[in-house]
Parts: C-alpha cells; sequence; structure tokens
C-alpha cells in the first residue's frame, strides 16, 4: 500500500519555486503539493495542470471588500468558478 503524502507549500511564487513540484515528481512520485502562497485564479489553473499538485489554496476567493459588504454571493460565485478549474489527470 502506497502513502500518498500532501506537502503544503507557501509562498511559491517564481518559475524556479514552481519547478520544484516537476523536480519532485520523479524520484518521490506519491508526493503531492498543495501550492497557497501568492495564488490567484490564473496561478491556480496552472498549478493545478501539474500532476502533483493535489490542490490550491488562496485567499482570492474571499475580496476583502465583499466580505466588508456582506456579499457573500460573489464569494460563492469565486469559489464555484474555481471549483470548475481543470486538474490534472490522476
Amino acid at each position: 500500500m502506497l502513502l500518498s503524502i500532501l506537502i503544503p507549500v507557501y509562498n511559491e511564487r517564481t518559475v524556479v519555486e514552481r519547478s520544484l513540484s516537476l523536480v519532485l515528481a520523479a524520484p518521490l512520485p506519491d508526493l503531492s503539493f498543495c501550492p497557497t502562497g501568492g495564488i490567484d485564479f490564473t496561478k491556480a489553473a496552472d498549478y493545478l495542470k501539474l500532476p502533483n499538485v493535489a490542490c490550491v489554496g488562496g485567499s482570492w476567493m474571499l475580496p476583502k471588500a465583499a466580505l466588508a459588504r456582506g456579499d457573500y454571493a460573489e464569494v460563492e460565485r469565486l469559489a464555484r468558478e474555481t471549483a470548475r478549474l481543470a486538474r490534472a489527470p490522476a
């Protein structure tokens, strides 16, 4: 039985750091990443195309202005839009 390991990666912002996910894929195929720092909708889509990125996290789905005015419909819209992003095949 293989153990899947999920590693959160904070502030993974540069191309070199993003490449870390790919570099570790060959020797550590059961290692999965969860990038969270500096992620926006576009970066989330790019990360989710990588085979060893299990998920992404970020505050772009919770804009301060929408929260301040109680616009939870906007928060829901952003969350649903993000949930529809294409992911790499498992």
